[in-house]
Formats: C-alpha cells, sequence, structure tokens
C-alpha cells in the first residue's frame, strides 16, 4: 500500500521528489592553445575553439591574454594570465598575473603578480601581493613587495617590504573525532633582502638597505651626539639595520660656540654621509663594535679641510631606546693640506664618546 502511495505522490505532485541524485558539474577540460594571436583579449584565434585555455606562446597587437602562460608572452600594450605565469611577459604597458609567477615580467609602466614568485620584474613599478618572493625587482620608480623576500629590490625612488620574517598564522588540524581549528603557530623565517633606493622601508629585519634614508623594523634609526676630531662636537642620523646603516652627520655653529672663529665665514653648518658596520660581540651581551666612515668631511666647510673621517667604536645597549658609545676616529685630508682653521691642529686621531637614541625602538 505505502508502494502505491508513494508512486502516485511522485506521478501527481512532482517528478523532482523521487529523481536520482545528480552528479555534481564537472568543470570543463582546460584545453592548450599551442599559440594565441589577438588583437584584444576577445578577439583572438584561441577564442574561435575554446573558453578556457593554456598558451605556450601569446601575440598581442593590443592586449594578449592566457589562462596559464607557459612560455611567452609578447604585447605593445599589455599581457594579462588569469591564473599562473611560467615564463616571460614582455609589454609595452603592463604585465598582470593573477596567481604565482616563475620566470620573467618586463614591461615600460608596471608589473604585477597577484602570488608567489620566483624570478625578475622589470619595469617603472613592480608589483608582488603573494606571500613568497625568491629574485629581483629592478624599478625605476618604485617596488612593492607583501611577501618574505630573498632577493633584490633595487629602485631610483621608493622600495617596500611589508612583510614581517615572523608572523602569526593559523592551521587546521582534522581529527577523528574532531576539528582543531585554532592552533596557532609562529613562523620564524630567514629570509634575507637587499634595497637599493633612495628610500627604503621594510618590515623584514633580515635586510640590508642601501639608501640615503632607510626604515628597518628591528633596525637603528639613532640619533645621536658625539666629540669628533680637533674639539668639534657632531650630531650623526644613523638609518638602516642593526648591522648595516647609513649615516648623516651634522656639523653646526650651534653646537660648537667656542670653536665659531675656525667655521667658514659663510657657512652656518654642514651634512655629511657616509655608512656604519656593526658586529655584535657574542662574549659581551648588547654590545657591538662598530666601523663607520665618512667620505667627505669638512669641520670649519673650508674646502681645503675636506677629508675622510673614519671611526671603530664600542656601542652598548641600554635598551630598544638607549645607547653608550666610545673610541677612537681618524681624520685625513684629502688634499694633504687645511686652512689656517686649523692650522695649531697636529693630530688627525680623537678619543670620542656619545649616545644615541633609536626613534624607531617601539617598532620591534
Amino acid at each position: 500500500m505505502l508502494r502505491h502511495f508513494l508512486f502516485w505522490m511522485c506521478l501527481g505532485f512532482s517528478s523532482s521528489l523521487c529523481a536520482e541524485p545528480s552528479a555534481p558539474a564537472l568543470e570543463p577540460e582546460v584545453k592548450s592553445v599551442p599559440f594565441n594571436i589577438s588583437l584584444l583579449g576577445p578577439i583572438s584565434v584561441q577564442n574561435v575553439s575554446y573558453e578556457k585555455r593554456d598558451n605556450y606562446l601569446c601575440i598581442g597587437i593590443l592586449h594578449c591574454g592566457s589562462r596559464d602562460l607557459k612560455g611567452l608572452g609578447l604585447s605593445l600594450a599589455s599581457n594579462t594570465s588569469s591564473r599562473d605565469l611560467k615564463g616571460v611577459d614582455i609589454a609595452l604597458g603592463g604585465n598582470i598575473v593573477s596567481g604565482s609567477g616563475r620566470g620573467v615580467m618586463a614591461s615600460f609602466l608596471f608589473n604585477w603578480s597577484g602570488g608567489d614568485y620566483i624570478g625578475l620584474q622589470l619595469s617603472s613599478l613592480n608589483i608582488i601581493a603573494g606571500d613568497d618572493f625568491k629574485g629581483a625587482q629592478v624599478g625605476f620608480l618604485a617596488n612593492y613587495a607583501s611577501a618574505r623576500t630573498s632577493g633584490l629590490q633595487a629602485s631610483f625612488l621608493l622600495n617596500i617590504l611589508s612583510r614581517p620574517d615572523a608572523e602569526q598564522v593559523q592551521s587546521e588540524a582534522t581529527d577523528d573525532q574532531h576539528d582543531e581549528k585554532d592552533t596557532i603557530s609562529t613562523v620564524d623565517d630567514q629570509s634575507l633582502a637587499l634595497q637599493f633606493g633612495l628610500v627604503n622601508y621594510s618590515e623584514q629585519e633580515r635586510t640590508i638597505p642601501i639608501g640615503l634614508i632607510n626604515f628597518v623594523r628591528g633596525g637603528r634609526f639613532d640619533l645621536g651626539l658625539s666629540n669628533s676630531v680637533f674639539g668639534y662636537n657632531r650630531t650623526d642620523l644613523a638609518m638602516g639595520s642593526e648591522y648595516f646603516y647609513t649615516l648623516l652627520g651634522f656639523v653646526s655653529t650651534g653646537l660648537n660656540a667656542h670653536k665659531s672663529p675656525t667655521f667658514h665665514p659663510s657657512a652656518n653648518g654642514g651634512v655629511y654621509s657616509g655608512f656604519g658596520l656593526a658586529l655584535p660581540l657574542v662574549f659581551l651581551p648588547h654590545t657591538f663594535a662598530k666601523f663607520e666612515y665618512f667620505s667627505s668631511y669638512a669641520p670649519t666647510y673650508y674646502k681645503a679641510d675636506d677629508g675622510i673621517l673614519r671611526r671603530l667604536v664600542i656601542e652598548y645597549k641600554l635598551n630598544p631606546y638607549f645607547k653608550l658609545s666610545g673610541g677612537v676616529e681618524h681624520f685625513s685630508f684629502h688634499y694633504g693640506r687645511h686652512s689656517r682653521a686649523l692650522r695649531d691642529e697636529t693630530s688627525t686621531y680623537e678619543f670620542t664618546a656619545g649616545a644615541a637614541f633609536n626613534l624607531l625602538g617601539w617598532w620591534r
């Protein structure tokens, strides 16, 4: 009786009630078009046959688009890959890869990769938005990477690394009886990045920045005051990583009132640039041996007093903000002579001592 009742229910009301469960829809098979010649994305050889496609050679008059490019892409305006790149993209305008990339992206305006990248980006503006980057970004204007970086960023203006070495990640573990989804672990990465540019910014502590202005997480942005050769006082700004940094030195009449007769009559101060290297002393905690070098230093602002200043000091870090240092420095004249302002100075060596305050001591 029940069987007859169900039969009439299915027949009278809806056949969908008793239909066999349908199999899940399968994604269309991805086809490969060995080469694609395109005027614009929709007007191309591959769109005659397939909706989804991989290309080995993609040539575009204005634009050429691929699902996965596994070879060479050439275009006057732009190349795009909706998934991954394994090869070379060259365009006058820009290149866009939505997924990961492995190879070379070269353009005049910009390159953008939405996933992990291994290789070279060469353009005015280069962007990597993935988690890992190994290779080089060479940009005329700027480079940006949100990835853990092992490699090089080089530009005339700005380089940015916005991912720290250690980050909090969430992992998911499945058990026979239950799921655990809130296990937090710390990933400590040992990536090493090198930055060349006018301004460098890095949230990755293992970074060596070479530029005029440098901001590095856990690094130095030390404003210091010390005595120098010939009895002059000097302020320094050290910017960079803990171990390599750029130096800007300032000698002003305000800090050297006792030396005012020796200054050039038309000068009130000067700025001098250099670099510094610091090595930790393993047998003394929080202590560094530092070598600092100024290539063009003239304390009196007279051209004849221009020379090279070298410093060798020991630095002790009291806390993330305050540091004390002491050592010796040596000055050598470029021209083998000096002005009348320094005519009574016979020694080019000086014991030096100073203190510094790290303006970015909170950024750890």
